[in-house]
């Protein structure tokens, strides 16, 4: 995944675990510098992860075991995705989360 700084146009990859499998992102928190993203599982193609990682460094953090598409609130308190239930039927789901 690599972000880039629009004003410089300078490219930067942001670190990530090896293992991580197709990471997309889809929602910047308030503060620009923390990004939540998606996740899939290589041992299962139905299971997606939400996780938040920080441009400035760091180890990303897990938000969500089954998470599908996400979009954080605009004071950052609450995620909002959508869950997959059985049988092709999408869940909404709202998470609040503490130290977003």
């Amino acid at each position: 995944m690599y972000i880039r700084q629009i004003d410089t146009a300078e490219v930067r990859r942001l670190a990530l675990p090896k293992e991580f499998n197709d990471p997309r992102p889809l929602s910047w928190l308030p503060d620009n510098t923390d990004l939540v993203f998606v996740e899939w599982s290589e041992m299962n193609e139905h299971a997606r992860f939400i996780w938040r990682l920080s441009i400035l460094g760091g180890n990303p953090q897990k938000l969500m075991d089954d998470g599908w598409d996400a979009a954080v609130s605009p004071n950052g308190s609450q995620i909002s995705s959508l869950r997959d239930a059985m049988f092709g039927s999408w869940t909404p789901m709202v998470r609040t989360h503490t130290g977003l």
